[in-house]
């Protein structure tokens, strides 16, 4: 394959390129959430652009001393900031979806996001960042009454309190070099999806089934399974 130009490369690492979201909206269809994703962070990218621009010929008004222009520069700035928050959100969307793709066992090299995404949950910096954060809950948890109100976590801590081991087992899968990606990618949603992660719901059995999924998915039931996607 021929080496990408540095136009094609810069587009792509602003997220401006329609390649990825034209690929998933082969693959996944149009109304797919992370279609929807891609496309929205690649028109707040676009818009981010065109707001620079103002921003840019806005301060050379304002060299030019141009009675307006510091109106247009405060006026574009407050714009601009808007759509950078704007575009973390569509960002963390589409990490979300890739996630939940990865989870559910769809493999494809065709979809860049996915592969980088792949790649970034098969690491061992995140699976360990990942562990800690999970033992770090069950660690609340039990320490509950000793923490401050203001500082305790979201989860709810009594049904934590009850699955702690299966807990700290998921964690030590995790830092398995045979950890299979997929695991990895079903204990990110649980650790921050509080919409639906029962980490944060209160329901019990619920927070067991999911942990037991997901330690089947890191390989506790055949460790020499391994899926990683490690680059």
């Amino acid at each position: 394959m021929a080496p990408r130009s540095l136009p094609t490369r810069l587009a792509r690492r602003l997220h401006l390129s329609s390649e990825g979201e034209t690929t998933a909206r082969s693959l996944l269809g149009p109304g797919h959430p992370l279609t929807r994703a891609l496309t929205l962070q690649r028109t707040l990218a676009m818009q981010i652009l065109v707001v620079i621009a103002v921003v840019v010929l806005g301060l050379v008004g304002v060299l030019s001393r141009g009675t307006g222009a510091v109106l247009v520069v405060i006026a574009a700035s407050v714009v601009g900031v808007a759509l950078v928050v704007s575009s973390l959100v569509a960002r963390g969307l589409v990490r979300e979806r890739v996630q939940e793709l990865i989870a559910a066992g769809f493999e494809t090299r065709a979809l860049p996001v996915l592969e980088l995404e792949r790649r970034r949950l098969g690491s061992r910096r995140e699976r360990e960042r990942l562990a800690r954060s999970l033992e770090g809950y069950v660690r609340d948890a039990e320490s509950w009454d000793d923490i401050w109100w203001s500082f305790r976590p979201v989860v709810e801590p009594r049904c934590l309190r009850v699955v702690a081991s299966q807990a700290r087992e998921t964690a030590e899968l995790l830092r398995s070099d045979r950890a299979d990606v997929r695991g990895v990618a079903a204990t990110a949603r649980l650790l921050v999806d509080g919409t639906t992660s029962p980490l944060f719901l209160g329901d019990e059995e619920l927070l067991r089934h999911e942990l037991d999924r997901i330690r089947a998915l890191l390989g506790a039931d055949d460790p020499g399974h391994s899926r990683r996607a490690a680059a």
